[in-house]
């Protein structure tokens, strides 16, 4: 990768080259506080020998690793980061898996490859409703579809069939324009990946060198979902979990920290 950058024309004397989850370590020692919580502890406040642990929650990936604050002031990495498919992409995934199943693999194809522009207007409308979903009793998700999804279904069979025949259509309607899905469907679309991440966090803080972490940082745009920080905070209710600000850009900013520090 190094010799790659050079032949590109990056003098080596200015290139550093770190693990996304190392920058994003950098990004948090210089927070303020964590977004929403004015009392959550801070890395520029901790103590030399703190363990902490660095989730980073991507598109594809969830790269979850283990740093501890040194004497001066910098870290070092305590695990190796490992990496598992558990990113914002595999939730939609699973909702792509539902249409699909809704309209019948060769129907969605078909309405994908005629109007792509409605396809990805889906996608954008799916991931704004992703990043604010929150698990509410009684609670219902409306959707914007539009009229070629809804006329390609209509040509398979009618929404009313569909639901008779498929279980968990019974938690969909339909209504002007909109689809309105019960929370826990739109939930059970995050089932696979939280699981994922939960567990692998449990892994990790079973090894001996995460002996004694107290504090989870989770970035990365997938950290965003509401739905997601709440899952990994009820679960390690133990321990402090910390979303910072801006932690989608936290690896961005990470690098650009440490350019200004290594300049003064």
């Amino acid at each position: 990768m190094r010799s790659a950058a050079v032949n590109a024309g990056i003098p080596n004397e200015y290139l550093t080259i770190a693990l996304e989850t190392e920058a994003a370590s950098i990004y948090s020692q210089y927070l303020k506080f964590a977004k929403g919580d004015t009392s959550s502890p801070t890395l520029d406040v901790l103590k030399p020998g703190t363990k902490y642990m660095m989730v980073d929650l991507g598109g594809d990936t969830a790269d979850v690793t283990v740093h501890q604050k040194c004497d001066d002031n910098t870290m070092e990495e305590v695990l190796l980061a490992t990496v598992g498919p558990w990113g914002g992409n595999s939730v939609d995934d699973q909702f792509m898996k539902f249409l699909i199943e809704s309209l019948g693999k060769w129907v969605f194809e078909d309405f994908k490859r005629k109007h792509m522009k409605d396809y990805v207007d889906i996608k954008r409308c799916f991931e704004a409703k992703k990043r604010s979903f929150k698990v509410e009793p009684g609670g219902v998700i409306r959707m914007s579809m539009p009229q070629t999804i809804r006329k390609k279904f209509d040509e398979v069979k009618s929404f009313q069939e569909a639901i008779e025949k498929n279980e968990m259509l019974k938690c969909v309607k339909c209504s002007t324009g909109k689809l309105i899905m019960d929370n826990c469907l739109f939930g059970s679309f995050f089932k696979k990946s939280i699981d994922g991440i939960v567990k692998h966090i449990d892994e990790i803080l079973q090894a001996p060198e995460a002996k004694g972490v107290k504090i989870i940082f989770i970035v990365g745009g997938f950290s965003e979902c509401l739905h997601v920080q709440d899952s990994i905070k009820k679960h390690f209710g133990q321990v402090s979990v910390i979303v910072p600000e801006n932690a989608a850009l936290a690896v961005l900013k990470g690098i650009t920290c440490n350019l200004m520090f290594c300049q003064l």
